[in-house]
């Protein structure tokens, strides 16, 4: 082979090595999104729970209660969920339902057995908290990646030895930069599970006061779910912790489990 051959082959190669390489490369944060939501999305899904929040002087708090869910639509990543409370007794029945709609606002609705109706929660409350709990109710639904920028703060960061994609997502939306209680939010993704594994929240004035953590996960079937969570209100000094088990995926929670109706009579 001549000198200006092996010239020419020492250049294809590194071509076709650049290729694998981009082909190889991380994906763009919007899309790494969208396929963290759709590993999150199973057609049905339940769940137990046991709750604690846990208030500044330590003193504990145990609610239990289940979570279904199920796509709104076959292969969508926008879901039905509701979250139902079995105890303490004073909140036995109590429940929020959510329907999350690809193209308008979600719907929400909160039951409380002692008034004996539902109640809408309008989207300028998604920032209220929910049944006592540091989450929000906004946190409780798919945040809808086209109303986010996304970037890439980190390409890998270790978090308790796994390493992670860290992306900012910040509010772009009008409506949705008016009525969240959140100026920015940086994501800590485990790209290998396609796993969500903590979310740090910052207020509109720009400070950390929020963190959510995944201090457990298992496997189920092909998909990865988080088996405890901790979330921790720095500005409160409040924390919800809530362990997982049971969990059920494709066990067939029908559409009928997410109305109204079911909401507040369980039927």
């Amino acid at each position: 082979m001549t000198l200006a051959a092996r010239a020419l082959a020492m250049v294809a190669i590194a071509v076709a090595l650049a290729t694998e390489s981009g082909a190889a490369a991380a994906p763009e944060p919007d899309a790494l999104m969208r396929r963290v939501q759709a590993h999150a999305s199973a057609p049905d899904e339940e769940v137990q729970f046991a709750m604690d929040l846990i208030d500044s002087g330590g003193q504990v708090r145990r609610r239990t209660g289940v979570v279904y869910s199920r796509q709104v639509s076959p292969g969508s990543v926008d879901q039905m969920r509701l979250i139902r409370f079995h105890s303490p007794a004073d909140i036995k029945g109590s429940g929020v339902l959510t329907i999350e709609n690809p193209d308008r606002d979600n719907d929400q609705w909160l039951y409380l057995p002692a008034y004996h109706t539902t109640r809408r929660i309008a989207p300028a409350n998604r920032g209220d908290r929910y049944m006592g709990t540091d989450f929000l109710y906004e946190d409780i639904m798919r945040e809808k990646v086209e109303e986010y920028r996304y970037r890439t703060t980190s390409a890998s960061t270790l978090l308790r030895d796994i390493s992670c994609t860290v992306l900012e997502a910040v509010p772009t939306a009008p409506q949705l930069s008016r009525e969240t209680a959140y100026s920015r939010k940086l994501i800590w993704i485990d790209p290998v599970r396609d796993l969500v594994l903590r979310v740090d929240y910052y207020d509109r004035g720009g400070q950390l006061f929020k963190r959510f953590v995944v201090e457990a996960a298992e496997r189920v079937g092909d998909r990865y779910r988080p088996s405890a969570v901790r979330m921790e209100d720095f500005a409160r000094r409040h924390a919800t912790v809530i362990q997982y088990h049971d969990r059920k995926i494709g066990a067939g929670v029908p559409e009928s489990h997410f109305t109204e109706r079911y909401l507040k009579r369980g039927q």
